[in-house]
């Protein structure tokens, strides 16, 4: 993993070659008369491409999980795995029905696409002169100019793409309208990660299954190739490879057959998780103990602790936060974010940052987000920055991430889906580590989810956070007092919040659980009863929220009968347990709590009577309550400004369909 090679390829590596003594270029290929100019951010590659090409025969960096590139993919020593050669197979299947055709490799990183990809092309190029229209900018677009050029290269050309997500919907108008005929004996090579195709499809708008949709305009061919365990097959390949592309083979297989290590590897890849690449998985699994990996990864983030962007961040730093947004659980940072991180342009992002990163395999790009190339990686990255001696300044730099959010979304420079990372720190919270770094863990989330707050106050979702990580952590009079209080006189007013009508009622249920771990029954009785009103409606009622809200208005109210034995809470209490009962029936845990509930209290059921009685009910509960007050609720106020219609039409409904 601390392995450099020898050739370091950009967007630009399609610059030089050598064939023997003679220097060949690709200007010089390109400028052939019989090559089509390329379209912005493609580039046409011809067989002599390949041919002219030194492979690699150091691939220790390749497999240790780094960036797939030209040089190691031509190799032909490095092995045809079983995606690799079904792509190969199908592809060249249509090729002799001179049919076009489409392949899609969709998975999880770290199952070998982006190698699929290329070496398929290569071969392509090298044993059936097929001439490839590469796809190596993110901007580059998938036209009818696209098509048209990759025609004029020749039948059976092949435009490959990476991070196909990118040009999903250009790719499926295309197709749409007929520019892609079976005629055209096109084959398109696509890869991308699953969870980027499904969120591409989500911004865009529109479900699509290729396999089906695609299929229906005409005789192309989508396939969603299977990823998960390797096989003994493809693991003796693996290993066999080891030993003659690698300066030194992995300590842990050289004194065994290459069938007990093919063996080894494929049960390796089988309990590493299959969403996160089990190819990956099982390869650092073989090579590395989890202390040589740790040893590897600390050598490694002293040296890019040497290694300064713009800003005040190093790739250190950028390795850090991508392996706490793993830990926590986020799919990656946006690319837009990292680049603000480290003080660089955008435009400069692949080369000075994620290039740099991936030749060291820590971080695969994918275009548009930086993600860590593994778990495995995260992990240990995490416990090495974590640990009790480590010299690295992780809060500091997460915390730097943050406001790099936070005043990116001030000028809506932001795509969507910042707010996840935006939240790493409540995730980190709870995230499975190690059990001698969870305190460290849990401080960090704490605060960052502080540092949160801080800088978007008006973000509910913040105070949340806060709130639960300080619950968690057996802090909750800590957050009545520090989170809660201090907006408390805040919360009916919807003009405060961002996010009023996406989080409102879940907030009030948020802090009235903190209340009453504070011993704020009262309190917390109110605040349900103010989550089931009027007040709230833009954050709109669902079953489940009305009975999650019950569940605890109705825990709030037994433990309070049982101090003060006060007839309207056993009145209360007992109709809370008729509503739900009659109106949600089939939500059998909210019955049973609340069942539980009246058990403990030591009050009778009653029977629903009208959704109208009911608001009513609540309506003089909230009424009662004001009488008693509160140091930090104006529940006077909150009284007043309480009506439950939306509630009232919501339970005649659902008890309608009760029923029915």
């Amino acid at each position: 993993m601390i392995h450099r090679r020898k050739s370091v390829l950009t967007e630009h590596e399609y610059t030089v070659y050598m064939a023997g003594r003679e220097e060949l270029s690709v200007e010089r290929i390109l400028a052939s008369s019989d090559v089509p100019e390329a379209p912005s951010g493609w580039v046409v590659l011809q067989p002599a491409f390949f041919s002219a090409m030194s492979p690699d025969e150091d691939l220790t960096n390749f497999f240790n999980g780094g960036e797939p590139y030209w040089e190691a993919v031509v190799n032909p020593r490095l092995p045809r795995i079983q995606i690799a050669q079904s792509l190969l197979d199908r592809t060249r299947r249509r090729m002799r029905e001179k049919k076009a055709g489409i392949e899609l490799l969709m998975g999880p990183t770290g199952e070998g696409k982006s190698t699929a990809l290329r070496q398929a092309a290569a071969v392509l190029a090298l044993e059936d002169s097929r001439t490839i229209l590469w796809r190596q900018h993110r901007d580059a677009v998938l036209d009818q100019k696209v098509v048209d050029i990759a025609r004029a290269c020749g039948p059976g050309t092949v435009i490959a793409s990476d991070n196909a997500h990118l040009i999903l919907d250009q790719l499926h108008e295309l197709i749409s309208d007929g520019g892609v005929p079976s005629s055209s004996e096109l084959q398109l090579l696509l890869a991308t990660r699953d969870t980027d195709w499904t969120r591409r499809t989500r911004e865009l708008g529109f479900k699509l299954n290729p396999a089906e949709s695609w299929k229906t305009m005409g005789p192309i061919v989508c396939t969603k190739h299977p990823f998960g365990r390797v096989s003994e097959t493809d693991a003796r390949k693996i290993v066999q490879s080891w030993r003659t592309l690698e300066s030194s083979c992995p300590d842990a297989i050289q004194g065994l057959s290459d069938g007990e290590a093919a063996k080894w590897l494929s049960d390796a890849s089988r309990s590493a998780d299959s969403q996160h690449g089990a190819l990956l998985g099982g390869l650092l699994a073989i090579r590395y103990t989890p202390e040589e990996l740790r040893a590897h990864l600390v050598t490694l983030l002293e040296s890019l602790s040497r290694d300064d962007t713009p800003g005040d961040m190093t790739l250190a730093d950028v390795v850090i936060v991508l392996a706490v947004a793993d830990v926590a659980g986020a799919d990656g940072i946006p690319s837009e974010v990292i680049a603000g991180f480290c003080d660089v342009d955008e435009l400069n992002f692949r080369t000075q940052v994620a290039n740099r990163l991936g030749e060291e395999a820590v971080a695969n790009y994918s275009d548009d987000t930086l993600r860590s190339r593994h778990p495995m990686v995260s992990e240990a990255i995490f416990e090495v920055a974590m640990s009790a001696n480590s010299s690295f300044a992780v809060e500091s730099a997460a915390c730097h991430l943050l406001a790099v959010i936070a005043k990116g979304a001030e000028g809506a420079k932001l795509r969507d889906g910042y707010g996840q990372v935006f939240g790493l720190g409540r995730e980190l919270y709870k995230a499975r580590v190690p059990e001698g770094l969870a305190p460290r863990a849990r401080r960090l989330g704490i605060a960052l989810a502080r540092h949160a707050r801080e800088l978007r106050g008006s973000t509910l979702a913040n105070h949340m956070s806060l709130s639960e990580c300080l619950r968690l952590e057996k802090q909750a009079t800590k957050a009545v007092t520090t989170v809660w209080t201090p907006i408390a006189g805040q919360l009916l007013d919807k003009e405060k919040w961002q996010d009023w009508n996406k989080n409102s009622r879940t907030a009030l249920n948020e802090f009235a659980i903190t209340a009453s771990l504070a011993g704020d029954e009262l309190e917390a009785a109110v605040l349900r009863i103010a989550a089931l009103s009027d007040n709230y409606r833009a954050n709109r009622l669902t079953s489940e929220k009305i009975t999650f809200t019950l569940r605890g208005l109705a825990l709030h109210l037994s433990r309070l009968h049982l101090e003060q034995t006060e007839s309207w809470m056993a009145d209360t209490l007992a109709e809370l347990h008729g509503c739900v009962h009659t109106c949600f029936p089939d939500d059998v845990d909210a019955v049973a709590a609340i069942s539980q509930c009246l058990t403990d209290a030591r009050v009778k059921p009653a029977s629903f009577k009208t959704p109208a009685a009911f608001v009513l009910r609540l309506s003089d509960a909230l009424a009662r309550m004001s009488r008693s007050g509160s140091g930090y609720l104006d529940v006077e106020l909150w009284c007043a400004r309480s009506a439950f219609s939306d509630l009232e039409d919501f339970l005649r409904l659902a008890r309608g369909r009760s029923n029915a």
